[in-house]
């Protein structure tokens, strides 16, 4: 029963479901977990207990909700109390009884709305207040100084688990922005960032449908569990209810060399089953393993490779160790958020937390597109691999920040760019302007300026941002050269600036050119003049 929405009228009832027949409790006895495989709008899912949403009853401290990190906000779940319970829910107008027909995962945020009153407290208030502070972890029965478990606790560490089951809450998962998200960080309804693939999703599985019959999520990877008081959830895990015991999950290869790049730690099944005994020893009293704390992370631009500042849109490259197990290439022009599990956030000066695009991922070098609309000033990147293993760094973010591409790929000696000539009978013909081979690099080709008009497009990137064409200055062998195009190429991250070369130049040989955009300098680059 809940408040009338107004004094002396009756309360309001048969909020929760549509015949009176659902609680939370139905799924979650005491905050925990029926240990059910249900399907839902997302797949098969094996109800999560509750008392690992947030960490010590910090309400700001909340997970990824969900198998698949659908939900932000325990609010969100509202949309199961209409959906799959068929009730009205607690979200309302300003009458204060009214269903709120507003309502949708991650935007609009569904927490901090008008909501139906319990005693003059916010039903979902009490609600989340009751998960975060009421429900408590089940105590373990299996002692922490028990040899098998000191040992388990080693190979857990040795093993890198930590880097997804880590931290207070035993899972790194975690809400990293104040709802509503930026829009680069949701992909298939999951929040990207928290999800972690381990190879414990089988397409094929006879159990893998979801409520509306469409394909299931999964193949992006999980919201790692929390392993805290596992002992008392005895049966049924993995999202799908798939392994009927601890040692079948321990059976999964890539789940449990997750953490080492694919090195199996393992192989050894007594080493396993120390390991299952620590974590049926896991509860409120264990003392914390902290994921491993992040790399270095270098970041540059893409075509300049110097300094540290890099342009919305620009084309970029970061620099790390461990950055991801292998090298993948975005495998179209419409570039992914994630490769090989692995994924870019970049938190900016107002505090926004966005995805970059990524060209192509590697151990130690990933390529990307920065992301859009990022505030100016000093912005915080996080390269989360596929492991769990992270790097960071920080880099400046700024308007512009030209860089102008090499065809020897280390930003100096001979620019990257196409030429046209202007024929004197007005047709045009395609110049060469540099050669390339295996053994030498590239080289410039000598381009006659004075018998007729050539005109040249350099590529590089960081550009477009500029504040007018105006703001564009090219000086080409100590000459001022005209600008008349200067922004996006249309690729992603490439800008283009076209320039007439002047017929002054004849005779000068190898010539530098330097661009100038909004004050400030791209790196220097040649082109070779008859």
């Amino acid at each position: 029963m809940f408040d009338p929405a107004v004094a002396g009228q009756p309360a309001i009832t048969g909020r929760m479901s549509n015949n009176g027949w659902g609680s939370c409790s139905s799924c979650h006895p005491f905050g925990h977990t029926d240990n059910v495989v249900w399907i839902f709008g997302a797949g098969p899912r094996r109800t999560i207990p509750q008392h690992v949403d947030f960490a010590g009853g910090d309400l700001n401290t909340i997970r990824g909700l969900n198998w698949s990190a659908i939900f932000d906000e325990e609010e969100d779940f509202e949309g199961n109390i209409r959906g799959t319970s068929g009730g009205q829910g607690l979200i309302v107008l300003a009458d204060g009884s009214t269903q709120d027909p507003a309502l949708a995962a991650f935007t609009p945020a569904s927490g901090n709305r008008l909501q139906l009153k319990v005693r003059g407290v916010g039903a979902w208030d009490a609600l989340k207040n009751y998960i975060a502070k009421g429900v408590r972890t089940p105590i373990s029965p299996v002692s922490k100084t028990d040899a098998d478990v000191i040992s388990g606790r080693q190979l857990f560490v040795d093993a890198k688990c930590q880097n997804c089951h880590g931290g207070a809450q035993w899972s790194v998962s975690k809400v990293r922005y104040t709802p509503v998200p930026d829009a680069s960080l949701i992909s298939g309804a999951q929040i990207l960032t928290e999800l972690r693939n381990v190879g414990s999703f089988d397409a094929t599985a006879s159990n893998e449908v979801r409520q509306n019959a469409a394909a299931p999520l999964g193949a992006a990877g999980f919201n790692p569990p929390s392993l805290l008081g596992l002992h008392a959830f005895p049966k049924t895990f993995l999202h799908n209810g798939s392994a009927d015991t601890l040692e079948a999950v321990m059976e999964l290869v890539g789940h449990r060399s997750g953490g080492t790049g694919g090195v199996d730690t393992l192989t050894d099944a007594n080493k396993r089953r120390q390991l299952i005994r620590f974590l049926l020893s896991i509860d409120a009293k264990s003392a914390v393993i902290a994921p491993d704390a992040p790399s270095a992370l270098g970041i540059t631009s893409a075509a300049s490779y110097a300094g540290n500042e890099i342009a919305p849109l620009s084309a970029a490259a970061s620099f790390g160790v461990k950055l991801s197990a292998k090298i993948v290439s975005s495998p179209s022009a419409a570039l992914p958020v994630t490769l090989d599990g692995s994924t870019l956030s970049f938190r900016d000066a107002a505090g926004i937390l966005r995805l970059a695009r990524l060209f192509f991922v590697s151990p130690g070098q990933v390529n990307f597109e920065a992301p859009s609309g990022m505030a100016a000033g000093v912005a915080t990147a996080t390269l989360q691999a596929g492991s769990g293993l992270a790097a960071t760094g920080t880099v400046n973010i700024a308007p512009v920040a030209p860089g102008l591409i090499a065809m020897n790929g280390n930003g100096a000696g001979v620019a990257a760019v196409t030429a046209i000539r202007v024929n004197t009978d007005g047709t045009q013909s395609p110049v060469e302007l540099f050669r390339c081979s295996a053994g030498s690099g590239c080289t410039g080709v000598p381009v006659d300026v004075a018998s007729s008009p050539v005109f040249v497009s350099l590529y590089g990137t960081g550009i477009r941002g500029r504040s007018s064409l105006a703001g564009v200055q090219c000086t080409i062998g100590g000459v001022d050269t005209p600008v008349q195009f200067a922004g996006a190429q249309g690729a992603p991250g490439l800008d283009q600036v076209n320039v007439e070369l002047p017929a002054s130049l004849r005779g000068k040989g190898e010539v530098t050119v330097l661009l100038t955009v909004d004050g400030k300098v791209a790196n220097v680059v040649t082109l070779t003049i008859q």
